[in-house]
């Protein structure tokens, strides 16, 4: 199966979808269910300020606001990018999906103590 680029349309959502996100946050909407309803952040939480921060080229800002969300926009296209078409064991799976949720228990305590909850 040949590889091709996303779409123009999947391109043309996705700017969307984030500008009304951007658009809602700059309103003051709370997006976030889980601060919302419970008053906690989860841990994604800071993801769009830290995004316009690193688009701002307000890299130590940005990292301070959700070290997660830097490291996704930075791991996700260079992953893409490598290593697409590799077959992954059963074992590195695992190791994949264990590495992945310390990265998230460890962004949420930083999220957590960083908004003093």
């Amino acid at each position: 199966m040949a590889s091709r680029l996303p779409s123009p349309e999947l391109a043309l959502a996705a700017a969307v979808v984030g500008s009304a996100i951007l658009a809602a946050h700059a309103a003051g909407i709370v997006l976030c269910p889980l601060r919302r309803f419970a008053g906690v952040p989860c841990p994604g939480c800071g993801s769009t300020r830290a995004l316009v921060l690193l688009f701002r080229g307000e890299f130590a800002a940005a990292f301070a606001m959700n070290p997660l969300a830097v490291s996704l926009a930075a791991a996700v296209p260079a992953w893409w990018l490598l290593f697409r078409r590799r077959t992954w064991s059963r074992g590195a799976k695992i190791a994949l999906l264990a590495v992945a949720s310390a990265a998230v228990a460890l962004n949420w305590l930083w999220v957590l103590s960083r908004e003093g909850a």
